[in-house]
């Protein structure tokens, strides 16, 4: 375990050492302008990073105001249709109160007119069946 530990730790420092001889070989400007130009593009991350900060920001308050507008006008034409519904609601118990109100007077309107008819038809029978009574005395004690 020991030795592998130990070429563990040789490989890591060889390849630190490698890494470092090969990148300073290979880099194309020194060091103090490759931290200058590190530091800008940082700088640069940081400023769209806060700016994409800021519009989230704004984008979110202005959703945020968007949904409060739309709460209230939802609540308020809500009230309203509630407002219309009770009135519609007082409207037809009025109306059906005075339809029923209507009907039961056209009802007794009609019974009323149906009794007399009634009563007017059965004195017409009536008289028709005393004047036929009357005929058929007659005519039996003109044959007697």
């Amino acid at each position: 375990m020991i030795n592998s530990t130990r070429n563990l730790i040789t490989a890591l420092a060889s390849g630190v050492v490698l890494g470092s001889v090969v990148g300073l070989l290979l880099a194309p400007s020194e060091g103090s302008k490759t931290r200058r130009r590190l530091m800008g593009r940082q700088n640069k991350l940081e400023n769209e990073i806060d700016k994409a900060i800021r519009t989230a920001k704004k984008s979110l308050k202005n959703m945020k105001e968007g949904l409060t507008d739309a709460s209230e006008d939802a609540e308020s034409y809500f009230g309203h249709l509630v407002s219309e519904s009770r009135k519609a609601l007082k409207e037809a118990k009025y109306k059906t109160k005075n339809g029923m109100e209507e009907a039961q007077d056209e009802a007794e309107g009609y019974l009323t007119k149906a009794k007399d008819n009634g009563k007017r038809l059965w004195n017409d029978i009536s008289h028709k069946a005393e004047d036929k009574i009357q005929d058929t005395v007659a005519a039996t004690k003109a044959n007697v």
